[in-house]
């Protein structure tokens, strides 16, 4: 039972400076979903660009798209998922991810595109297959399946192998059997017939590389980026990347229809 809380439960992690500067330029709000108060930002004007992060990350986390799709005339939105940032919470799942996401497609969509950061990726996709409407994704260092994030869970927690199995029960039952595919982007992305830049760093120690290359084969619409240098998180502030993100919106997300 302390494994399977253990597996909700998040972290939060203190807000940066830089992180702080990117937030007193935001238009701050607040939205109930599922009973949790959840923070969202908001800057600039035009056509939405949802910006989505990873676990133990934060909204403000992926501050370094902001100026870069501002001045592409978008204006960009992002939140913290139950349990971050300065929502509130100390667990949550795939589902609440996917409910703030589609709260917010409410009140701000249509989107021009859709930015996800690591476990971003899969809610992200997620979201779409249930309805979420944009023309065109990023999808950042993301896990392409459910049992590669379990592996890390238990490798770093060097769980024994009779607690992983029982672990994995566990999860069965309480999200339902198929959460193992409905968690997994590479069965979410099957059929999702967008624009995607898939962006990864080759030196990337938690998610391999491989990965990205595997979903940019199973996405009709899919490019590959792939970064050397910039791990898991300066990812989000290397201007190569923001800049190609941008840039990539830009050119597939202003498109009407």
């Amino acid at each position: 039972t302390w494994m399977a809380s253990r597996w909700s439960a998040t972290k939060r992690y203190p807000i940066s400076q830089r992180q702080k500067n990117y937030a007193l330029h935001a238009l701050r709000g607040s939205l109930s979903v599922a009973g949790q108060s959840i923070a969202s930002y908001a800057w600039g004007q035009g056509p939405p660009v949802l910006l989505v992060h990873g676990w133990n990350g934060q909204g403000l986390q992926l501050g370094g798209f902001i100026d870069p799709l501002l001045k592409y005339g978008f204006r960009v939105i992002s939140f913290d998922a139950p349990g971050h940032g300065y929502s509130t919470g100390k667990h949550t799942n795939i589902y609440d991810f996917v409910g703030v996401i589609k709260e917010l497609d409410r009140s701000f969509g249509p989107y021009a595109g859709i930015i996800a950061h690591s476990f971003g990726v899969p809610c992200t996709t997620l979201a779409v297959k249930l309805g979420v409407r944009t023309k065109a994704l990023v999808l950042l260092s993301g896990p392409i399946n459910l049992a590669t994030v379990f592996k890390l869970f238990t490798d770093y927690l060097d769980v024994p192998v009779k607690i992983r199995d029982l672990l994995r029960s566990k999860i069965s039952h309480q999200y339902g059997a198929d959460i193992w595919q409905i968690a997994s982007v590479e069965h979410t992305a099957v059929g999702l017939n967008l624009p995607t830049l898939i962006v990864h760093d080759k030196n990337d120690r938690g998610l391999a590389w491989r990965q990205a290359e595997k979903l940019a084969g199973l996405m009709p619409q899919a490019e590959l980026k792939l970064t050397e240098g910039l791990g898991h998180h300066r990812i989000l502030i290397a201007s190569e990347v923001t800049q190609a993100a941008s840039e990539f919106i830009f050119r597939h997300g202003r498109k009407t229809g």
